[in-house]
């Protein structure tokens, strides 16, 4: 709760009047502190977003390293897979043609 005003008298208007400037002295120290605050506020929150922006441009580099190595990996796993299955495809018309021989080689 706070006390109700004194009326004024005029020794109390001169004191107001005093305290008025110190007050608004007090008023611009308090502002200037605001100001300054939220001036480090401000640069505390621009070191925390450059810091984080670093780290993920960071991480976003190592993912397409990553990426860039497993997409090599997928190039040549296919490659030899389709050699591996042109391999097969050989080995089995050879086969047929084998068991056509031997289809021949029965029937006489």
């Amino acid at each position: 709760m706070s006390t109700p005003p004194i009326p004024p008298t005029p020794q109390t208007h001169v004191n107001q009047m005093s305290n008025n400037t110190n007050q608004g002295d007090i008023n611009t120290d308090i502002n200037t502190d605001i100001k300054t605050l939220i001036m480090a506020k401000e640069e505390e929150l621009q070191n925390l977003t450059n810091y984080r922006l670093e780290s993920l441009q960071s991480l976003l580099n190592q993912k397409t390293t990553h990426l860039s190595t497993v997409m090599s990996q997928f190039a040549k796993l296919r490659e030899d897979f389709e050699y591996n299955v042109t391999v097969v495809e050989g080995r089995d018309r050879e086969l047929k043609r084998y068991e056509d021989y031997v289809g021949v080689l029965e029937r006489k």
